[in-house]
């Protein structure tokens, strides 16, 4: 494929095929392929024109000479031909070309013959001194801006030149200067600079922060939130950041507290038996296995795990005589439990008091405590001290 094209004399063919078979209108054609609707009108006259063969890229660049260019451009101006006809009459490569050199002529310019190789003012030129840009600056304008004739003379670009005279004309000879690397003075800064010098440090501080904020992260296991993490970072860095700014970059880094999982909201539920308080805060027992006291309370773990323990308590000596463990505060637990004290010290029958939990109030505890003869007694509703001595010992742990 030719290096000033991307498509290959097949390809376009294919792609003028699609605009004769009706597939889409130039326009379509021309956004769907990324090619300009003039290039694309020029690839459809010269195949009509001239046959395939004139779609192929030439190898080289076409070379015209002085006395061509001016015959177009004359032809052209005098109205009898279209640029399109003087583009065939003079075997020009592209329309464009023609206009690149009426727009010389009208300018004023002199039209060359096409060179064989670049020119030399359009190389990188060489390394000047500010004494040599002034001189060539004074050169130049002098030439009533020759900026071609003054970059071959001195052996330098003609973008440079271009680019010397227009600062010298806005800024007298210190614009020659090169700054190249040179720190602006505070006075020197515009708005811009100012807010572009602004940015960058504020991103340098935090990169700063945001190091530290992953030290005290990890250093405690990701639980502290972007309030106790500022509060620790304050306290370390002697600064006084916001919260705000804290909680963007743990956000922008990902980092977030471990959170506890909420607690469950349980369904309100009518109990399907009660009793009265027969214990009657008579804390005092005159025998063993004469008064129960039993409640359920829940031990939180780790992160965010729960444990559950139901206990049953002798108010003679104030022993425990059973307690069950498990992960879930259900019925299993409290009858499980139950079941385990009454098989070890079978024929008692003792009095149990406890609160109203949904456990207790169940039907299928009032027939375990009727199958084993015991007097069940429970707490007033709000009146936690009705059970007393089994909160006060459970609270310890």
């Amino acid at each position: 494929m030719n290096k000033r094209s991307k498509y290959t004399a097949e390809e376009k063919y294919e792609i003028l095929n699609e605009y004769d078979n009706g597939i889409g209108t130039m326009k379509e054609i021309a956004r769907k392929y990324k090619i300009n609707r003039v290039t694309l009108y020029n690839w459809r006259y010269n195949y009509s024109k001239y046959g395939i063969d004139r779609l192929k890229e030439s190898e080289s660049f076409k070379r015209y000479s002085k006395e061509i260019k001016e015959l177009a451009v004359r032809d052209y101006l005098s109205g009898k031909l279209s640029q399109r006809e003087v583009v065939i009459k003079y075997k020009i490569s592209n329309i464009s070309v023609l206009q690149r050199w009426t727009n010389k002529y009208n300018g004023h310019r002199e039209i060359k013959a096409t060179p064989k190789g670049m020119s030399q003012s359009m190389t990188n030129g060489r390394v000047t001194s500010l004494k040599e840009r002034i001189e060539i600056v004074h050169y130049c304008i002098a030439q009533n801006n020759d900026y071609k004739q003054t970059a071959d003379n001195y052996n330098v670009s003609y973008e440079k030149v271009y680019q010397w005279v227009k600062k010298y004309e806005a800024g007298s000879e210190n614009a020659l200067k090169d700054r190249r690397g040179r720190k602006k003075p505070e006075d020197e800064l515009t708005l811009e600079d100012k807010a572009k010098l602004s940015m960058k440090k504020l991103k340098v501080e935090n990169e700063i922060v945001m190091k530290e904020i992953i030290i005290i992260y990890n250093k405690v296991n990701g639980i502290y939130g972007y309030r106790r993490i500022t509060m620790n970072l304050n306290s370390k860095l002697k600064k006084n950041y916001n919260y705000k700014r804290i909680y963007r970059l743990m956000r922008l880094s990902g980092l977030q507290a471990v959170i506890r999982r909420k607690k469950k909201r349980y369904v309100k539920s009518s109990p399907q038996q009660v009793t009265q308080n027969i214990l009657n805060r008579k804390f005092t027992a005159d025998k063993l296995n004469q008064k129960w006291l039993t409640d359920v309370t829940e031990f939180k773990y780790g992160n965010s795990s729960k444990a559950y323990l139901s206990a049953i308590l002798d108010l003679y000596d104030n022993s425990i005589v059973g307690y069950v463990f498990g992960h879930s505060n259900n019925n299993r637990l409290v009858f499980k439990n139950l079941d385990i004290v009454l098989n070890a010290s079978p024929g008692v029958s003792p009095m149990i008091h406890s609160d109203r939990g949904y456990q207790y109030t169940s039907n299928e505890f009032k027939e375990k405590l009727d199958a084993a003869g015991m007097t069940q007694s429970m707490s007033r509703v709000g009146k936690c001290i009705d059970n007393g001595p089994i909160g006060r010992l459970l609270g310890y742990y």
